[in-house]
Parts: structure tokens; C-alpha cells; sequence
């Protein structure tokens, strides 16, 4: 295991190395309301704190008072007096907040200036020790949660008197010494989760303690006097320790306290003395414990206790007066323990208890007498036991309102036993193995609503059975393997509302099965294997609403079977093998709303078979057979709403099939087999909504398919596999707003298809075969949307859309569309909408989009003001392919977006009639040529994107005409050369210009000089093998600098000369061996930050490199550590061998190439040793894989070795002077995981060896 861990541990390593290292900006801020405070995140160290801070310098305090300061997830190593200095007026200052930083170590006078502190969160900032001295006076909350300390005495923290919270948890405290008396009005103390092994007297100072949190410690035993001056104490919690014993009355004193909280200890005996002095106890908790007896009178003071939990111990009787003192007690909870017995007056004095909890015990036998004192009792749990009933043993409980006995496996339920239970309400009585209830048994509970008795072997009710519970409502008897239900069962349960009887084996019901339960609304009579119900069967069942007979096997539904049921609203006989259902078979169910005969063997359907169903609203006929229906099958449904018809083999539906139906609102015929439909089909149904008959197989739509739906509004004709529609096939839609055609055959749309749609706003035409939109007519009407997915593998012609006034929204999705012609979208309303989502097009001529007013191209949900012509597959972008295209005018800032597609080229004047564009994205295309009139006229454009193409030369003129040009973009492609006038025209606008990525080689001094106002430059990846002198001589509002990825070999600082702003510079992956840095730094004197990694630096001059920039206090970029690559403090150099001596931090490396030598000497042995055993009874691909795999190890662990030799001086002597030097703590740590690492190998080794013999002996044996 240990092995497996190291590995996993250095498998995590190295991974986290190869990942390049990420650097999140340092940041501070200053908000004043609601409560004043600073916020800073992500910095490293003091000297970055300051700098961040000295950019809200000129923030004004003035007045204000109790301010915050908040730092996070940061890297401060020493917390020093000066640390904090940049914070001005310190007295100021209320709080406090430190989190997840990194603090090694705190300065003693720290937090001296911030007089007024009030509160302190040192949080999870990896601690391993405190020590304060002054300055905390005013503190009154102090956190030190989550850190890693383990010792605290009365030294680490000065005296504070108005101290009333502190929170030390999450620690790995073992002692605490005196500290505690520094805070004499200390209320709250917090000492969970650290590794206290035992209590002494820590809080002899505390008083006026009201809170004291042990918890998750490691204390094994209370002494007393542990808590002897702790007279304010009103919560004490003791839980997840080990504490095992607490000797004599060690809380004896806490007179105030409510709470004691001691579960899962090890506390195994409860005596006499444990809880004197707790006058005021509330609640006591010790579950989970290893209680096995309780003495009598161990809680003789505890009578203000109300709830007691006593769960999961080992308590295996119940003794007379073991609960002797709870007077006040109201509820008490002995589950999952061990109890067997109940002897007489075990609940003494517990006359006020209400809720008593024994479930999860073994308790076979209760005393007559037991619960005799219980009179209160209002709950009682006794589930999941083994009891034996007996008469009148509950006798005494008269305000017993609810009776758990679920899970007690054979039970037998005698007479008398619920004697005296007049109060009773619920009775669980649940999976009990109950066999037999005899008539009579539940005489006496006059008020029980609830009867629960599923789960049991019943087989027979007997009349009578359930006599004596006049006002019993709901009765479960499911899963009872009931098989007979004999006359007058239910007789007298006259206010029975529900009655479940699911999952029996009740094979008829009989006429009369029923009666009495007059009052009967829910009956589940599913999953019974009903074959038979005799007419009759529900007589008496007056009030009946719900009724489900679902999962039987009924074959048939005669005449009047449900007669009398006048006041059913909802029937269920789905999946239960109907095959007939009779003239007249529902008669008598006049107030039926919703009935379900889906899945059963139903082919036809009569007339008049739902004859009397006057009020039904819902009607499931799907998943089965039928395949004839007569005109009259419907004939009596005069309300009905809501007709499914799906999952049939109709084939045909001939003229008036839905006859009778006027009301009906909504038809499914999904999935019916449906090849035709014959005109005036539905004829009569004048207020259908919505119609669905989608996945059937109809080729051809006929004239006058529809006619008669007149209120229709959502028609569904999807996957029909529909080749043609006649024209008038919607005839007399005038309501419908949707219609999905979608996965459909249509080759022709005919003129006059869609004629006289006037509501009609979305239309879905999957024309995966369409070859053709023969005339604009096809769309004529008033269609506010047409959808058309799918693949239309032609052009749009001119005026395709004319004469759809309304249209509101245009969808061509997914299209291959080779050519969008002059003028295609002619006549479109204004304001429209076009959706080109997931469409190609190869070819947009002149004039494609023109004379559209406030129109909105969408492509992937793009935001208003984007117009998104990316990813479209655009190989050609005609000029004047946007005359007089006027955009929705709601965004200020307008883009269009032609990117990542498949231009090679951009004409003159391409972009004619966009001249109002503020954003032109035109990269990752093929673009080789641009005219020099390409951007023609775009006098607003501010950014233009011009990457990842193909361009070699950029024409002189191309920028003439955009004077307001911010951001240049031409990174990514093949210039090798720039003329010196290129940028002429944008001298006075240009702000960022990036020229990366190309095949530049040199570049002239003069490019640069017309742009005095740009900001940022980026030249990286490049071929530039030096800068000219005067390049950067006009750049002085440059910020950024970018030159890294080239070959230069040198850099003068002097180039650097009129670069006063720039804050970033980097210069990374060049041949730059030798650099000036102090010249370097005093040209750019507000450098932040620069990289300069993958140079040729050696080793030495890059020590002295970095040695200065730290002293500037300028930050620079660190690579992965990796030991295979010489570098310093994560920036690269060149190994130069140089001779190697450790300072007084020396660490003596020979002992651990001394281990590796003999750890080699001992597999050798040991192979030796084993290979006359071991060796032949393994193959020789296991025997070459060891002896590669050991001989890989040997060489790594001897490479590492050497080179961490050769680089631990250059390592150590920058971070000494970084950081601090380093602990020997840390040193030694470093060296103990090398040394594991190596006995774990041994280990493997040896383990591998020595099971591979065992494996051997088996087989000699054998």
C-alpha cells in the first residue's frame, strides 16, 4: 500500500510538470459600500502586495471606520510588521481576512498597528505555528481554523480581554497548555478535528464560557474538574472521540448547561455519577456508543431533559426504573441496539414522554406491564424486531396515535392484542408474515384511519375481519398473496376511502365482492391475474372515483360490468389482455373523464361500444391491434377532448372516422400503420388543435386531406416519407400556425401548395430530395416563419420569398446551398429575421442580401449587432453583395463575421455598402490576394482580423481608407516582407498591431515610426535575426512587447531607450546568450513583468540576471520544473559543469547513492538466489521484462542523482536569496521521499520474487 501510494504520489508529479505553468494577474481593489474593504487575490509575496497597493494610494479614508481587509489565495510567505504597511491608517482597520496563503510564518509584532482590530481570520493558510505579541487588544473574534499547528501555549497569543470567539478547529492541536487564560471573557471556543488526547485543566480561566466544541478530537478519558469553572457552559459537544470512561461526575458544576452532544465514543457503561450536576440538561445524545448497561438512577438530575438519544449501542434489556429521573423527558430513542427484553416498569417515570423509538432491535418479549407508565405516549416504533404479541400489552397507552410493527417476522395477531388503543390513528402492521387474521381482531379501534398490512400471507379475508374500526379510511392490503375475498369482508368499513389490493392473486371478483364500502373513492384492483368480473362485482361502491385494473387478464368487457359506478371519473384496464369490449360495455360510467385501455388485444371496434361515456374528456387507445373502426365506433362521446390512436394497423382512414367527436381538441395517430388518408377523413372534427399523425407511411397527400379541421393549430405530418402533396391538400387550414413536414421525400413543391395558410408562422420542410421551388406562389400567404432544414442542393433564385407579408423569421438550416442569387431575398418584410444556422453556401453574388431594411442575420445564436457568416463553407464573396443592406440598428457597435471559411481572395469595393461596420472578422479563410480597394470606403471600421490566411504581401493603400482602425490582426501567415508606408494611413488610431506568425526575416526602422499611439506590438514567431537600432524609436505609448519565438541573437539595450511605458516585455525562445539587464532595466522603468525563458544563458550569468530583476521587483515567467533540463528558479540555462560546493545548508547526497549502490547489490543477490526456482517457472518474456524494467530503474535513479547534484546549488542559492533560505525541515523531507523511494522499489522487488516462489511450491505440490 505504502508503495502504491509513492508511486501514485510521483505519477501525479510528473504529469502536473508537463502541464506549462499558468500565471493568474495579481490584483487588489477598494470597495466602500456596503462595508468598506480592501480586496486582494493571487499575490506573491510583500513586495507585489505593495505595488498593487500603490495604485489606490490616492484612495481616501477620510473618516470612514471599520474597514476590511481581505487576502486570498495568495503567496506571502513571512507575515511581517511591514507586510501590511501599504494598508493605510491602520487603526482603521475592524477586520481582518487571510485565507489560502501561504504564510509560513508570522512576524510576533505583525498586526501591532491595527489597534482597533476587532476580528481575525488566519484561515487555511498552512500554519504550523503561532506567535503574537501585541496589537490585538481590541480583538473580540479569532479565527485560526485549517491550518497545521500543533502546539499552542499561553506564548502564542498575547492576553485579550475582549476575546469572546475563537476557532481553532481543523488544526493538529495535541496540547494547549495555559492559553486559554489570556481570554477571561471568552464565550465561544471552537477545538474540533485536531488531536487532543486528553483534557486537562485548559479552561480554569474560562468562566464565562457559553459554547465549547471538542469534537473529532482523540480523547480517551474525562477527568473531573476537567470543566469545574465552567459555570456559564450552556453547549458542550463531545462527539467522534474515543473517549471511553468519564470518571465520576465530571460534570458536576455545569449547572446552565442544555447540550451534550457524545456520540460515536466508546463509552460502554452509564452509571450513577456520570450526569450529577446537569439541572438544566435539554438534550443528551451519546448514540453510537458502546453502551451495554445503564445502573439504575444514572440520570436521577436530568429531569429537565426533553429529548434523549440513546441509539446504535449494545444495550441488551431494558430494567425496571432505568430511565428513573427523566420526568420531563418527551421523547426517547433506543433503536438498533441489542435489546432482547422489556422487563415490568423498564419506562418508569417517563409519564410525560410522547415519542418512544425501539426499532432495529432483537426484542422478542415485552412485559405485560412495560409501557404502563407511558401514558403520554403518543408514538411508538417498535420496527424491525422479533415480538411476540400478547393480549392487552398496549392496553395502557390511551393516547397512542401512532403504532409502527413493520418487519417483525412471524407474528401472530390474537385477540385483545390492540385492546385499549382507543385513540389509535395509524398501524403498521407491514411485511410481519402475518398468516391469518381472525374476525374480531381489531375490535376497539374506534378512530384508526390508516391500516397498513401489505406484505404478508394472508391467502383468505373472512367475513368480519375487519370489524371494530368504524372510521377507518385507508386500508392497504398489497403484495398479501390474498387469493379469496369471502362475502361481508368489508362489511361495516363504512368510511373507507382507499383501498389497495395491487399484486394478489385474485383470480374473479364475484357480484357483491364489495359491499359496505360505500364510501369507497380509490380502489387498485391491478396485477391481480383477473380473468373474470361478474356483472354485479362493484354493486354498493356509490362514490367510487378512481378505479385501476390494469395488468389483469380480463379477455373481455361485457355489457353493464361497471353498472352503478355513477360517480367514476377515472378507469384504467390497460395491458390486460382485452380482446372484446361489448356493446354497451361502459354503460352506467356517466361521470367518467379519463379511460385508459392501451396495450390490450383490442381489432375492433364496434359501434356504440362507448356508448354512455357522455362526460369522458380523455380517451388511450394506443399500442395494439386495431385495425377496423366504424363510423359510430365514437358515436356517444359528445365531450370528449383527447384522443391517442397511435401504435395501430389502420391502414386507411376513410371519410368520417371521427364522427360524433365535435369536441374534441386534440387527435394522435402516431406510429398507425396509416397508408392513406381518404378525403374528408376528419370531416366534423371542427375544434381539433392539434393533430399528430407523423410516423406512418403516407407517400401522397390528396386534395381535401384536412378538410373539416377548422380550429386546427399545430399539425404534425413528420417522417410520412410524403413524395408529393396535391395542391388543396390543406384546404381550409385557415387557423393552423404550424406545420412540421420534416423527414419527408418531397421532390416538387407545386405552385398554390400552401395556398390560403393566412395564420401560418412556422413551417418545417425537411426537402432532403427537393430538386426544385418552382414558383415564389408555392409560399403564398401570410406565414410569419419558414423553416426549411435538410438538403436543398441548389441555388436561391431571385425573389424566392416574395409574397410572405408576415414572415417574421427565415430558417435555412443545415443547407448545402450552392449559389444565393441577386436579389433572393427580394420582398422579405422589414425587421425579419434570416437563420442560416449549420448552412453552407458556396457563392453570395453582387447584390445577395441588398435592399433589406433592419434586417438580422442569426448563426448560432449570435447576439444583435453580430452578423455571423462564419463556418458557412463561403468560397466566393461577390462585391456589392450587401448594397443597401440596412442593419437592425439596436447595438452601437456593428460586426459582420466571415471567418473560417474558404475565401482565396478579397476584390475591390467587396464590402460596398457596409461602410457603417465597426468589426470586420476575416480570418482562418485562404485568402492570398487582397486589392488594395478591398476595404474601400469602411471609414468606421476600429478592428480588423486578417489571421491565419495566406497572404505574402500587404498592397500600400490597402488601410488608406480606415481612420479609425484600433486593432490590426495579420498574424498567421506568410508575409515576408512589410513596406514602410504600409501603416501610413492608420498613424493616428492604431493602438494594437500583431504581426506574428510570419515569415519575416527583417524588418525596416521606419515601419514602425508612423504609429505613435500604439500600445501593443507583437512580432513573436518570426525569423527575425536582429532589431534595427531606431525600430521602437516613435513607439512611446507602447505597453506590451512581443519579439519572442524569432532568432536574435543580441539585444542592445539602447532600443529599449524611448520605451518609458512598457510594463511587459517578452523575449522568450531566441539565441540571446548575454544580456545588460541593469541597462536593460533602467531604459524601461515601469517594467512589471518579462519572460525570458529558452535563451542560452548560462547558469552563472542567468543567476546574476534574475538577482537583479528580483531586486527591481519585477516579476518574470517560470516553466515546469523538470530535472532532465538545467534551470533556475523555473527559468531555463545552460548546464556549464561548472564545480559544484554546497553552503552550510549542505546535504550529504552520499548516503543515498550509497543505498542505491546496495540496494543494487541486494536484487542482484537476490536474483541469484531465486533462479533455480523462480526463474524456470516463469517465461522468458517476464524474466527479460524484470531484468529491463530493474535495469531502467538503476540508471534513472543513478541520473537523477547525479544531476540533482550538479543543479542543487544554483537552486538553493537563488531561492536563499528569493524567498528565505530553506528549513531543514525541508531539506530533510526531500531526502526521506528519495530514500522511500528507493526502499519501495526494494520492496517490489522482493515481493515479486518472493510470490513467484509460493506460486512455484503450489505447483511442486501440486
Amino acid at each position: 500500500m505504502i508503495m502504491g501510494n509513492t508511486l501514485l504520489y510521483f505519477l501525479m508529479t510528473w504529469l502536473l510538470s508537463q502541464f506549462p505553468p499558468a500565471y493568474t494577474k495579481p490584483r487588489c481593489s477598494f470597495k466602500e459600500l456596503p462595508v468598506p474593504f480592501y480586496k486582494c487575490i493571487d499575490v506573491d509575496g510583500a513586495q507585489q502586495l505593495q505595488s498593487q497597493l500603490q495604485n489606490k494610494s490616492s484612495i481616501k479614508i477620510g473618516e470612514i471606520l471599520g474597514i476590511t481587509i481581505d487576502i486570498s489565495h495568495s503567496n506571502l510567505g513571512t507575515l511581517t510588521s511591514t507586510t501590511l504597511d501599504s494598508f493605510p491608517n491602520p487603526e482603521k482597520y475592524a477586520e481582518i481576512r487571510m485565507t489560502q496563503n501561504n504564510i509560513t510564518s508570522i512576524e510576533e509584532a505583525a498586526f501591532e498597528k491595527f489597534t482597533k482590530l476587532k476580528r481575525l481570520f488566519l484561515v487555511d493558510d498552512g500554519l504550523e505555528e503561532i506567535k503574537l505579541t501585541s496589537g490585538l487588544e481590541a480583538l473580540e473574534e479569532l479565527n485560526l481554523s485549517n491550518n497545521k499547528i500543533s502546539t499552542i501555549d499561553s506564548s502564542s497569543l498575547p492576553r485579550m480581554d475582549n476575546l469572546q470567539v475563537l476557532d481553532l478547529s481543523y488544526n493538529q492541536i495535541t496540547t494547549m497548555g495555559e492559553i486559554l487564560c489570556n481570554f477571561k471573557l471568552l464565550a465561544d471556543l471552537n477545538i474540533n478535528h485536531n488531536k487532543l488526547t486528553k483534557l486537562e485543566l485548559y479552561f480554569q480561566c474560562n468562566k464565562f464560557l457559553k459554547t465549547l466544541n471538542l469534537a473529532f478530537n482523540e480523547i480517551t478519558e474525562i477527568t473531573a474538574n476537567t470543566f469545574m469553572q465552567l459555570e456559564e457552559l450552556t453547549t458542550l459537544i463531545l462527539n467522534d472521540n474515543r473517549i471511553v470512561t468519564l470518571q465520576g461526575s465530571v460534570f458536576d458544576g455545569l449547572s446552565k448547561l442544555e447540550i451534550l452532544e457524545m456520540r460515536n465514543n466508546r463509552i460502554h457503561t452509564v452509571n450513577a455519577t456520570n450526569f450529577v450536576g446537569l439541572y438544566n440538561l435539554q438534550t443528551l445524545i451519546v448514540s453510537s456508543n458502546n453502551i451495554t448497561s445503564i445502573e439504575p438512577n444514572s440520570f436521577i438530575d436530568l429531569k429537565n431533559v426533553t429529548r434523549f438519544f440513546i441509539s446504535k449501542n449494545q444495550i441488551s434489556s431494558l430494567k425496571s426504573n432505568t430511565f428513573n429521573g427523566l420526568s420531563g423527558l418527551d421523547w426517547l430513542t433506543l433503536s438498533y441496539q441489542s435489546i432482547e427484553l422489556i422487563e415490568k416498569n423498564a419506562f418508569n417515570g417517563l409519564e410525560r414522554i410522547e415519542y418512544l423509538t425501539l426499532q432495529g432491535n432483537k426484542i422478542k418479549d415485552i412485559d405485560a406491564d412495560a409501557f404502563s407508565s407511558l401514558t403520554n405516549l403518543y408514538s411508538l416504533n417498535l420496527d424491525d424486531n422479533k415480538i411476540k404479541l400478547k393480549p392487552f400489552m398496549f392496553s395502557k397507552l390511551k393516547k397512542l396515535h401512532f403504532l409502527t410493527l413493520s418487519n417483525n417476522p412471524g407474528m401472530l395477531v390474537t385477540m385483545d392484542v390492540f385492546s385499549g388503543l382507543t385513540d389509535l390513528f395509524h398501524l403498521n402492521l407491514y411485511n410481519s408474515s402475518i398468516g391469518i387474521l381472525l374476525p374480531g381482531v381489531f375490535n376497539g379501534l374506534k378512530n384508526l384511519n390508516t391500516l397498513l398490512l401489505s406484505k404478508n400471507s394472508l391467502f383468505t379475508l373472512k367475513p368480519d375481519v375487519f370489524i371494530g374500526m368504524p372510521n377507518l379510511k385507508r386500508l392497504d392490503l398489497a403484495d398479501s398473496k390474498i387469493e379469496n375475498i369471502e362475502g361481508n369482508t368489508f362489511y361495516e368499513l363504512n368510511k373507507l376511502t382507499f383501498l389497495n389490493l395491487t399484486g394478489n392473486v385474485i383470480r374473479r371478483f364475484k357480484n357483491n365482492s364489495f359491499l359496505g364500502l360505500k364510501n369507497i373513492s380509490t380502489l387498485n384492483l391491478s396485477n391481480l391475474r383477473i380473468f373474470d368480473i361478474e356483472v354485479g362485482a362493484f354493486n354498493g361502491m356509490d362514490n367510487l372515483t378512481q378505479l385501476d385494473l390494469s395488468n389483469n387478464k380480463i379477455l373481455s368487457i361485457k355489457e353493464n360490468t361497471f353498472l352503478g359506478l355513477s360517480k367514476l371519473k377515472n378507469l384504467n384496464l390497460s395491458s390486460s389482455e382485452i380482446a372484446i369490449l361489448d356493446s354497451n360495455a361502459f354503460n352506467g360510467l356517466n361521470s367518467l373523464e379519463t379511460l385508459n385501455v392501451s396495450n390490450n388485444l383490442i381489432s375492433l371496434l364496434r359501434e356504440n361500444v362507448f356508448n354512455g361515456l357522455s362526460n369522458l374528456k380523455g380517451l388511450n387507445l394506443s399500442d395494439r391491434k386495431i385495425s377496423i373502426m366504424n363510423s359510430g365506433s365514437f358515436s356517444g362521446l359528445d365531450n370528449l377532448d383527447s384522443l391517442i390512436l397511435s401504435f395501430h394497423n389502420f391502414k386507411t382512414l376513410e371519410a368520417k372516422s371521427f364522427k360524433g367527436l365535435n369536441k374534441l381538441r386534440k387527435l394522435c395517430l402516431k406510429n398507425a400503420e396509416l397508408e392513406s388518408i381518404e378525403g374528408f377523413a376528419f370531416e366534423g372534427l371542427n375544434n381539433v388543435e392539434n393533430l399528430d399523425i407523423g410516423k406512418n407511411t403516407i407517400i401522397f397527400l390528396k386534395n381535401n386531406s384536412f378538410y373539416g379541421l377548422e380550429s386546427i393549430k399545430e399539425l404534425n405530418l413528420s417522417s410520412l416519407s410524403i413524395e408529393s402533396i396535391e395542391p388543396g391538400a390543406f384546404r381550409g387550414l385557415h387557423t393552423v400556425e404550424v406545420i412540421d413536414l420534416t423527414d419527408n421525400r418531397i421532390s416538387v413543391i407545386e405552385s398554390h401548395t400552401f395556398s390560403g395558410l393566412h395564420s401560418l408562422r412556422l413551417l418545417y420542410l425537411s426537402i432532403q430530395y427537393v430538386t426544385a421551388i418552382y414558383d415564389s406562389r408555392s409560399y403564398e400567404g401570410h406565414y410569419t416563419r419558414v423553416r426549411i432544414p435538410g438538403r436543398l442542393s441548389s441555388k436561391i433564385k431571385s425573389n424566392a420569398f416574395d409574397g410572405i407579408p408576415k414572415l417574421q423569421r427565415l430558417y435555412l438550416e443545415h443547407l448545402p446551398i450552392s449559389v444565393i442569387s441577386s436579389n433572393a431575398f427580394q420582398g422579405l418584410p422589414n425587421s425579419v429575421v434570416i437563420d442560416i444556422d449549420g448552412t453552407s453556401i458556396d457563392t453570395l453574388e453582387s447584390n445577395a442580401f441588398s435592399n433589406l431594411e433592419d434586417v438580422m442575420v442569426i448563426n448560432s445564436n449570435t447576439p444583435k449587432g453580430y452578423y455571423n457568416f462564419s463556418k458557412l463553407s463561403l468560397n466566393h464573396l461577390k462585391p456589392g453583395a450587401f448594397i443597401n443592406f440596412t442593419v437592425n440598428s439596436v447595438s452601437d457597435k456593428i460586426t459582420f463575421d466571415f471567418s473560417f471559411n474558404g475565401l482565396t481572395k478579397l476584390d475591390a469595393h467587396n464590402f460596398e455598402g457596409l461602410e457603417y461596420m465597426h468589426n470586420l472578422q476575416m480570418h482562418d479563410n485562404f485568402i492570398r490576394t487582397v486589392d488594395a480597394l478591398s476595404f474601400s470606403g469602411l471609414k468606421q471600421l476600429e478592428y480588423l482580423n486578417l489571421a491565419n490566411n495566406y497572404l505574402e504581401v500587404i498592397p500600400t493603400g490597402l488601410f488608406a481608407d480606415l481612420l479609425r482602425l484600433k486593432i490590426l490582426d495579420v498574424s498567421s501567415n506568410k508575409l515576408t516582407d512589410v513596406n514602410s508606408q504600409v501603416f501610413s494611413s492608420v498613424q493616428s488610431s492604431l493602438h494594437s498591431l500583431n504581426i506574428s506568425d510570419n515569415k519575416l526575416s527583417q524588418l525596416n526602422e521606419d515601419v514602425l515610426q508612423s504609429l505613435p499611439n500604439l500600445g501593443i506590438l507583437d512580432l513573436s514567431k518570426n525569423d527575425l535575426v536582429s532589431l534595427p537600432d531606431n525600430l521602437f524609436t516613435n513607439l512611446r505609448q507602447l505597453i506590451h512587447l512581443n519579439i519572442s519565438d524569432n532568432s536574435i541573437e543580441s539585444l542592445d539595450p539602447k532600443i529599449f531607450k524611448f520605451l518609458s511605458k512598457l510594463t511587459h516585455l517578452c523575449i522568450d525562445s531566441n539565441r540571446i546568450s548575454n544580456l545588460n539587464i541593469s541597462a536593460v532595466l533602467s531604459n524601461l522603468v515601469q517594467l512589471i513583468h518579462v519572460s525570458l525563458n529558452r535563451n542560452p544563458f548560462s547558469c552563472t550569468d542567468l543567476k546574476h540576471i534574475l538577482r537583479t530583476i528580483n531586486a527591481r521587483g519585477v516579476e518574470y515567467s517560470k516553466s515546469s520544473y523538470s530535472l532532465e533540463i538545467p534551470q533556475i528558479n523555473g527559468v531555463i540555462c545552460e548546464d556549464l559543469k561548472d564545480s559544484f560546493e554546497l553552503t552550510e545548508n549542505h546535504i550529504d547526497l552520499s548516503v543515498i547513492e550509497s543505498a542505491l549502490i546496495n540496494i543494487n547489490t541486494k536484487v542482484d543477490s537476490l536474483i541469484k538466489q531465486q533462479n533455480n526456482s523462480v526463474i524456470p517457472h516463469l517465461s522468458m518474456h517476464h524474466v527479460m521484462g524484470l531484468t529491463e524494467s530493474l535495469n531502467i530503474m538503476r540508471s534513472k535513479f543513478k541520473y537523477h542523482l547525479n544531476h540533482t547534484k550538479n543543479s542543487f546549488n544554483n537552486h538553493l542559492q537563488l531561492l536563499n536569496e528569493s524567498y528565505g533560505r530553506m528549513s531543514t525541515y525541508e531539506i530533510i523531507l526531500i531526502a526521506i521521499c528519495i530514500l522511500v523511494c528507493i526502499v519501495n522499489v526494494f520492496a517490489f522487488v522482493r515481493y515479486f520474487i518472493k510470490r513467484n516462489e509460493k506460486k512455484r511450491k503450489n505447483l511442486v505440490r501440486n
